[in-house]
């Protein structure tokens, strides 16, 4: 009633979180950016690159152990990787290659859902080169990805992936071989 309007920042529709150094990273589905909130310094701030690299649906996002950012957006169909200061590195897939749900950054892998190809993409982290898919080709119908939506590695560096299509997570080893299903 008394005094200044404080300015809202809104977060309209969170999708993707990560937490990397004091900083918590949002993707927003509706805003087209990310939201990053640094709790320390209690600063709030969007990260909305321009041109080339301007985000189109930002849906999950990771970090390496240099602090690049590696972004998957599914409407432009690529993986979108930005170093710290927020300058663009590059792309994993050309435009719309892709369908990505998910990416995670482990070690010297990119790991990234693939709604497309139902399937998850491995990529070399220092060159972005394709490595292969998991499930394999050849794999048998238990094994087989319906909507890979959401993905985890453990400290064996088995792959957790959560296939909403299927109603289920699939459990592969650390060369994508298929090890169990986790179902109801």
């Amino acid at each position: 009633i008394v005094g200044q309007k404080v300015a809202s920042q809104p977060i309209v529709k969170p999708y993707g979180v990560a937490v990397y150094g004091d900083k918590i990273y949002i993707c927003d589905t509706v805003l087209n950016s990310i939201i990053i909130l640094d709790l320390r310094k209690r600063k709030f701030e969007y990260f909305r690159p321009k041109e080339q690299s301007q985000l189109s649906s930002p849906i999950n996002l990771s970090f390496d152990t240099n602090g690049d950012m590696y972004l998957a957006d599914a409407r432009r169909g690529q993986v979108m990787i930005f170093d710290k200061a927020g300058n663009f590195l590059g792309a994993i897939g050309k435009n719309e290659e892709l369908k990505p749900t998910s990416v995670l950054v482990k070690q010297d892998k990119v790991y990234i859902c693939d709604l497309k190809s139902h399937s998850v993409k491995v990529f070399g982290l220092k060159f972005r080169q394709f490595l292969f898919s998991i499930p394999k080709e050849d794999s048998s119908e238990e094994a087989r990805l319906f909507s890979p939506t959401n993905m985890a590695i453990d400290e064996e560096g088995n792959l957790y992936v959560s296939d909403t299509g299927a109603f289920r997570v699939q459990k592969y080893g650390p060369d994508g071989e298929f090890l169990m299903s986790i179902a109801s």
